[in-house]
């Protein structure tokens, strides 16, 4: 039938309900379905075209001449993407991501390039998506020079019975370089002479003869950041001379002879009991206890008080007196009034000890 003109027409809505009926049957499978269809898309891509974030270190160059790098942005995130097998086997040797200072100015620079760089081998198999930050900042600090004197300082102590003689350093001023901030703080320039000679070898050691490093210290003794000396190392030599070391030693009194039967000595008393020794260290470590020269008991029946002098072994000295006073007690063996034997030191009788 055909409509004429002013034909009023009414157009039902059965078909637009219907079509929404349909899409709403079963919704929850359909959108699973869907869910599932978007998860499967992105992993088929992600395995044809994966992706990965890495870091990578960024490295200045050309850092003008008097200058020095006092901080610099230190790393880029880079978007990587390209085969599952070259993304596995990248290493960060073969990404470089450098900045080039060589038109930077003192103080803080910032909006520098970060130029990223990939080795030949994998630059058609992975591909830079995008890079965090997208340019660097970095700080120049201008750098002065100043003159110091090196100064020498023992870490270890010289070994028991020498000591270090004059030393010998070259050069005896060097030069500093530091940031400007730093230059007011340098104190000394010193080089830490670490050798070490125990006793067993410096007798048959010659002087400490080496080249050491020179460093900048503050008044307090820490290192100077920043700064760098010129030379860097100092010729040291320093002689090893041997002194005499000293020893407080006990003495023991040396008694020969036998008393007058029945009697027998009971002990002995040395004034002063201890003599100083002086000599090597080597020596005086073997010596335990002093002699003196031999008192004769012979016949003796009470105490006797005599004066007498040390036997010092060789290699050695005393420098108190040598002389000594010893005073040998003379008794019965059976003492029935309950008595003690008198103090006594180690004394020998006859070559033996008691």
């Amino acid at each position: 039938m055909a409509l004429r003109l002013g034909d009023s027409v009414r157009f039902r809505p059965y078909c637009g309900f219907n079509m929404i009926r349909r899409l709403l049957n079963n919704w929850p499978y359909k959108l699973a379905a869907l869910i599932l269809a978007i998860m499967l898309w992105f992993y088929v891509n992600g395995q044809r075209n994966p992706r990965a974030s890495r870091d990578f270190p960024i490295t200045v160059l050309h850092v003008p001449d008097r200058y020095q790098l006092r901080d610099a942005t230190s790393k880029v995130t880079l978007q990587l993407s390209g085969s599952a097998a070259a993304l596995e086997d990248v290493r960060l040797s073969d990404i470089s991501a450098t900045v080039d200072a060589g038109s930077a100015h003192t103080g803080v620079n910032r909006g520098l390039p970060i130029i990223v760089s990939v080795v030949p081998e994998y630059r058609d198999r992975i591909t830079i998506d995008s890079k965090s930050p997208g340019t660097a900042a970095l700080t120049l600090e201008p750098l002065a020079n100043v003159r110091r004197t090196v100064h020498l300082l023992f870490t270890h102590a010289a070994a028991p019975g020498y000591t270090y003689g004059p030393p010998v350093v070259k050069p005896v001023l060097a030069n500093v370089i530091a940031p400007v901030s730093q230059i007011t703080n340098i104190h000394d320039l010193v080089v830490d002479v670490d050798a070490r000679i125990d006793e067993s070898q410096a007798s048959d050691a010659g002087p400490i003869d080496g080249r050491y490093q020179i460093v900048a210290r503050d008044d307090a003794g820490r290192l100077v950041p920043g700064a760098s000396v010129v030379p860097a190392e100092a010729h040291v030599i320093i002689p090893i001379i041997r002194v005499a070391s000293v020893k407080s030693t006990p003495i023991s009194p040396t008694i020969v002879g036998q008393p007058a039967l029945p009697a027998i000595i009971s002990g002995a008393v040395v004034d002063p009991p201890f003599v100083t020794l002086s000599g090597a260290a080597d020596d005086l470590s073997k010596i335990g206890v002093v002699m003196t020269s031999p008192i004769d008991v012979s016949g003796a029946k009470s105490d006797l008080r005599r004066s007498t002098t040390l036997i010092t072994p060789p290699g050695v000295t005393a420098t108190t007196s040598k002389n000594v006073t010893v005073t040998v007690h003379i008794g019965l063996p059976n003492i029935q009034n309950g008595a003690t034997a008198l103090p006594a030191a180690p004394i020998k009788v006859n070559g033996k000890e008691h």
